[in-house]
């Protein structure tokens, strides 16, 4: 008898096929997404794209981190090394989903509030990388899940809740200029 799948993270052996299928398939997707908008991008020199390609990539990269787990899971150093850049990555991607959403709204309205941001997109490209820089030195706890190890912050460390935090506020600033452009 199988366990149920849940907080422990096991999956039944009927699912478990179908659940490493759909991982692949998605990170492929993604990838090949992301491979898209840089070949677009290359052709146009729209900025949009460049950005989308950026967020499609780590996207994907997120997912190949899910994937690294189940296979490599007794390889506990490459992962947490894995997790850190990864994660940086994510969190300095935050403002690019705004920043593409601001190039689009800006060509179709160049008086907005768009326009006026679009020229800052390199400021904001460097402030997010430094942003993103600070999780590299994040502590991560591993979790086992699914048949594989995931790493996960470790929000009991004070210097990782504080920076976790202040994640939030940027993803939330983030959001309110999406909504606001």
């Amino acid at each position: 008898m199988t366990q149920p799948a849940g907080i422990t993270g096991a999956i039944r052996p009927a699912g478990r096929f179908a659940h490493i299928a759909f991982l692949y398939c998605t990170t492929l997707g993604t990838y090949l997404l992301s491979a898209l908008c840089f070949a677009w991008y290359a052709q146009t020199d729209e900025i949009a794209l460049l950005l989308l390609g950026w967020v499609a990539f780590g996207t994907a990269s997120d997912f190949l981190s899910h994937i690294l787990g189940l296979h490599f899971g007794r390889h506990r150093r490459f992962l947490l090394w894995y997790a850190r850049i990864n994660f940086s990555a994510l969190c300095f991607g935050i403002p690019f989903t705004t920043m593409a959403g601001a190039f689009v709204i800006a060509a179709i309205d160049p008086g907005g509030i768009s326009a006026r941001i679009v020229p800052y997109h390199v400021e904001i490209l460097i402030a997010s990388l430094l942003f993103g820089a600070l999780f590299m030195f994040a502590r991560f706890r591993y979790i086992e899940i699914a048949g594989g190890v995931e790493l996960t912050l470790d929000k009991t460390d004070p210097y990782t809740s504080r920076i976790f935090a202040a994640r939030r506020g940027f993803l939330g600033l983030s959001l309110l200029l999406g909504i606001t452009v």
